[in-house]
C-alpha cells in the first residue's frame, strides 16, 4: 500500500494501525522514506539520493493476509478497504500469484487428503485381516472360552487392542508420509512463490493417532464379530 506525499507519517501510523482491523488482515509493516530508501540501496547498490538529489519514494505499508483454513482467500474486499482510504494512492498486489498459490494449495490440500484417505482404508483393511488371522490362529480357545460363558466383549478386547497396537504403528508411517508431503510441498511452494505453508506436526500426529485408535477399534470388531457370528 503507497500513501500519498501529503500525508504526515503520524497519520499514516493512524491508519496503518487501522489496517489490522480490517477482517483478513493478518499484520501490516510501516515501510518509511528512509526504509524505503536503505532498501532501494540494498536492492540495487545504489543511493537514491546520490542519484536523483532527493527522496522520491513513497511511504508505504505491506499488509499480510490470513489464511487459516482451504478455501480460496477472496482478497478483492481487503484490496477495496483498502483503496477506500482517502491517504492511500496506490495498492498494489500480485493477483496472479495469489491464484497460482492458491490453485497449487487446494491442489496440494486434496493430494494430501486422498493419501489419508486411502491410508485409513489400507488400515482397516490390514488390521481386519491380521485379527482375523490371529482369531484362526486361537481358534480353539475362542470356543473354549464361549463353552465356559465368556461374554462377547470378554473375547473382542485382546484382538481389538492388538488392532489398536498395529494401528499405532501405522499412524507412525503415516505421520512419517504426511509430514514428508508437507515438507516437500513447502520446498516446492517456496522454491516457486517464497511462501511458506504453517502446519502444526503435533497436531496432526494426535490427529492421525484419534483416527488410528477409531479406525482399529472398527477393524478389530468387524473381524472379531464375523468370527463369532
Amino acid at each position: 500500500v503507497f500513501f500519498k506525499d501529503n500525508v504526515p507519517i503520524q497519520k499514516v501510523e493512524e491508519v496503518v494501525a487501522s489496517f489490522n482491523q480490517i477482517k483478513g488482515v493478518r499484520s501490516t509493516t510501516l515501510i518509511t522514506k528512509n526504509d524505503a530508501e536503505k532498501i532501494f540501496k540494498s536492492q540495487f547498490g545504489e543511493d537514491i539520493m546520490n542519484l536523483v538529489g532527493y527522496n522520491p519514494l513513497p511511504v508505504s505499508c505491506v499488509v499480510n493476509i490470513v489464511k487459516d483454513d482451504i478455501n480460496k482467500i477472496n482478497i478483492s474486499p481487503i484490496i477495496n478497504k483498502l483503496k477506500s482510504y482517502v491517504e492511500v494512492d496506490e495498492v498494489n498486489y500480485q493477483g496472479r500469484i495469489i491464484f497460482q498459490i492458491e490453485s497449487y494449495y487446494q491442489k496440494f490440500i486434496r493430494i494430501m487428503s486422498l493419501i489419508l484417505v486411502t491410508v485409513i482404508f489400507i488400515t482397516i483393511f490390514t488390521i481386519s485381516n491380521t485379527v482375523r488371522l490371529t482369531i484362526y490362529s486361537r481358534e480353539k480357545l475362542i470356543e473354549s472360552l464361549q463353552l465356559i460363558g465368556a461374554t462377547r466383549a470378554f473375547i473382542k478386547a485382546p484382538f481389538i487392542i492388538e488392532g489398536i497396537l498395529h494401528g499405532f504403528i501405522g499412524t507412525i508411517l503415516a505421520s512419517a508420509l504426511l509430514v514428508g508431503g508437507l515438507i516437500f510441498g513447502n520446498d516446492i511452494i517456496i522454491s516457486l512463490f517464497s511462501v511458506k505453508i504453517e502446519y502444526d506436526i503435533k497436531l496432526l500426529i494426535l490427529l492421525l493417532g484419534g483416527i488410528s485408535v477409531f479406525v482399529s477399534i472398527i477393524g478389530g470388531s468387524r473381524a472379531v464379530s464375523k468370527f463369532l457370528k
